[in-house]
């Protein structure tokens, strides 16, 4: 096939254009550890700039380098940061740490010895004050890597659990190095992962799942197979019956890991099958008629599919379809690339992800399992993933007293804020790690990664991050939808009128107000920043982007 047709593809001379959901979408995503970084920042100057002047920085004011070199910042970042300055006066108003704070987040300090071959050096303390204060910084509501506790590849992740143990070892003498369980879940982290890791690519995790998930529901031999099953008595209408079966096929492929969790799949799963007779699909290859999930990756690589073609080659052409594959521009100067766009190889490499998505689901539950099995081990694997103690130390805690040994990376407190200001602190660590031994139940075994990079991460929320079936997935729309199921506000409207109007209202409000802080405002803070810079960044990042001439015809007066 050649890309040339496509490539040169007619569409108007003086307009390019991306659809503009897509475009916000990636808007509000984008770089949200960026933004975290220049709220971070923003804190910073405001509180220095408070120490020297007993008064607090306005957005319009001219950048005081001096604050800038005593903060860790640069007059670059400054023209970043500056309309954050509301968000870093509200928040630094709540700090007491010493004479200064001081930027830390963007640096890296000393060497990763965490061993496993992790090497990220980055702080676990954003920012540093004196001693008593080396904060880990927390954004109240975002669910970006960047407010969890642990994002860590392979290597790392890896080495906080040795970590953990040894802390394990050392404070309380629980030697757990050579128990079968512990050597288990380490190789799970450190070889299984790392097996997951490609830079070599070409389709996106989600969309990757989406495909499959409506190929099977709509055209896989499963849907001829449940035909065949007779509408039970437990549903009253065809329709309920239909309904019924799709959710059950959602809810199978769900649980394995085929397509992204939900609240009800096991629920879905149990009521067909209670009503049937009918047993899920497992993982694997199946046995005589009955077929596994292999069968079904096997059916859906050999099948074929003109809408799928149709939005590859849209994607190639520029236009507005969006197919599996990553950004065409990652891809446009790769060799042999009409070869790695074929169906067949793209659908390949979307099995391949499916099937690293089921088998982390069984390594969740095994480190899962691990830690019902060795509560002491809990509130150390939080302790490190919080503090990063044994990553920049590089030796285990001997006691459980707060850190204080001036600034190397560690972070011996959090604290969680808001626009508005700090909304908690946690001033000593370890009594954190002690207090929320709940948090290995955020535990999570997913994808990660950009371009054409993809790996397996293990993840660990922070307290005040959703968790469970409150957990808000990682894009806008995803956002959405998961606010109208958890919330069940439009369920309730339809169903529960009568006895639910005064819950309604105050769930109405929450989900409003919640749609508010992470939505819009997210939007139209941005789009003032962007409007400083004036009309034309405001338009490119709504996906418009004029190059050619206006003209205007002569009124007639």
């Amino acid at each position: 096939m050649s890309l040339q047709p496509y490539i040169r593809q007619l569409k108007p001379r003086n307009e390019s254009y991306t659809p503009p959901v897509e475009k916000i979408q990636t808007f509000l995503t984008e770089g949200r550890t960026t933004a975290a970084t220049r709220a971070e920042m923003a804190i910073c100057y405001q509180y220095n700039y408070f120490k020297e002047y007993e008064k607090y920085a306005n957005a319009d004011d001219p950048e005081d380098t001096g604050i800038s070199a005593k903060s860790g910042t640069t007059t670059d970042n400054f023209d970043k940061f500056k309309s954050l300055l509301d968000t870093g006066q509200n928040v630094a108003k709540d700090l007491d740490v010493g004479d200064k704070l001081v930027h830390s987040g963007a640096g890296s300090v000393g060497s990763n010895q965490l061993g496993h071959g992790a090497s990220d050096n980055t702080p676990k303390a954003d920012i540093y004050g004196n001693d008593d204060n080396q904060i880990s910084l927390k954004k109240q509501g975002d669910k970006s890597d960047s407010a969890q506790l642990m994002s860590a590849k392979s290597g790392e992740a890896a080495g906080v659990f040795s970590a953990a143990m040894k802390h394990y070892n050392s404070v309380e003498k629980e030697n757990i190095s050579i128990n079968k369980d512990f050597l288990a879940a380490m190789s799970i982290l450190e070889n299984d992962m790392a097996t997951t890791a490609r830079n070599d690519i070409n389709v996106e995790v989600k969309t990757s799942k989406k495909d499959f998930g409506t190929w099977y529901l709509e055209d896989s031999s499963r849907v001829a197979e449940l035909k065949k099953v007779r509408k039970p008595k437990d549903y009253k209408t065809p329709k309920q019956f239909e309904t019924a079966k799709i959710n059950f096929m959602k809810g199978e492929l769900s649980v394995l890991g085929a397509i992204p969790s939900f609240e009800k799949k096991d629920e879905y799963v149990d009521e067909f099958k209670n009503a049937t007779g009918v047993n899920p699909i497992a993982a694997g290859k199946g046995r005589g008629r009955i077929k596994g999930l292999e069968d079904y990756f096997d059916e859906y690589k050999n099948s074929e599919d003109a809408d799928f073609r149709a939005k590859v080659d849209s994607d190639v052409a520029g236009g507005d379809k969006k197919s599996v594959m990553v950004s065409w521009k990652h891809l446009e100067n790769i060799k042999d690339v009409e070869e790695l766009i074929k169906e067949p190889a793209l659908k390949a490499q979307i099995v391949d992800i499916l099937n690293n998505s089921v088998k982390a689901v069984a390594w969740k539950d095994k480190l899962t399992e691990f830690f019902q099995n060795n509560e002491g081990m809990k509130k150390w694997m939080v302790y490190e993933a919080a503090s990063g103690y044994y990553k920049f130390k590089g030796s285990a805690r001997t006691d459980t007293s707060k850190y204080k040994t001036g600034f190397n990376g560690v972070a011996n407190k959090i604290v969680s804020f808001s626009d508005k200001g700090v909304t908690k602190t946690y001033d000593d660590l370890y009594s954190f790690a002690a207090k929320n031994i709940d948090l290995i139940d955020t535990l999570s075994v997913s994808y990660k990664g950009s371009a054409r990079s993809r790996y397996m991460k293990l993840g660990l929320s922070s307290e005040y991050v959703p968790t469970g079936a409150d957990l808000i997935q990682e894009s806008i729309d995803e956002e959405i939808k998961l606010l109208y199921l958890q919330e069940g506000m439009f369920r309730d409207l339809g169903l529960k009128l009568k006895n639910k109007v005064t819950s309604m209202i105050t769930t109405a409000k929450n989900v409003l107000n919640v749609f508010y802080e992470r939505v819009i405002k997210r939007l139209f803070t941005k789009l003032v920043e962007l409007g400083k810079q004036g009309i034309d960044a405001v338009l490119e990042s709504l996906g418009i982007s004029v190059e050619g001439e206006v003209s205007m015809k002569t009124p007639s007066w």
